[in-house]
């Protein structure tokens, strides 16, 4: 059975578990926030695709709002699970809807020695200021959310984030993750 929940098309992507502080001024996504807060919803983060965006988001919860100085609203969201969606449409004052249906979650195992650079990177990652400003708790014991966090950290390009976010083998997902890092590593040499 699905159900249907507001849509935020961003230039970026978000994973389950990962936080995403947002600044909202326009009124549809005010109308949006609104709405959720009412109704004990989430909405689905999503990068734009084309007219529309991407098939499979992530549901993101509001766990914290404020008043910002400069009138805003400010809000701090948390990814909670995967879903794909269908039937997009958008309401008189321009939010996107969609009919959402959740995606089976991975299979999660322990990284091994294997894994160890991603670890590394992950932790290495979580060091810098502007990351550790986002509060975020990782659990290194996962690896669907060290692959989760290095997707949502690293200065991929956001179609290359949303076809790892897309991967649903985690060994794939390892090794398309290795082989992004790669072509990043390759550019930044140029």
């Amino acid at each position: 059975m699905s159900e249907r929940l507001p849509v935020f098309p961003l230039g970026l992507v978000i994973a389950p578990g990962g936080v995403l502080p947002l600044r909202i001024f326009e009124p549809r996504y005010l109308k949006m926030v609104k709405w959720c807060m009412t109704e004990g919803q989430g909405f689905i983060v999503v990068p734009p695709d084309g007219d529309g965006f991407a098939p499979l988001g992530t549901l993101c919860r509001i766990v914290d709002f404020d008043q910002l100085p400069d009138g805003c609203l400010g809000l701090t969201a948390h990814g909670d699970s995967q879903y794909s969606m269908s039937n997009p449409s958008k309401d008189e004052d321009g939010l996107w809807w969609a009919d959402i249906e959740a995606i089976e979650t991975e299979a999660d195992i322990e990284p091994q020695e294997s894994e160890a650079d991603l670890v590394n990177l992950l932790a290495s990652l979580m060091q810098h200021p502007a990351v550790q400003e986002l509060e975020m708790e990782v659990d290194y014991e996962s690896l669907s959310e060290v692959t989760w966090r290095l997707i949502e950290l690293l200065p991929f390009e956001v179609y290359i984030k949303q076809s790892l976010i897309e991967t649903r083998d985690l060994g794939s997902r390892c090794d398309q993750l290795r082989e992004a890092l790669k072509a990043l590593q390759s550019e930044s040499d140029r």
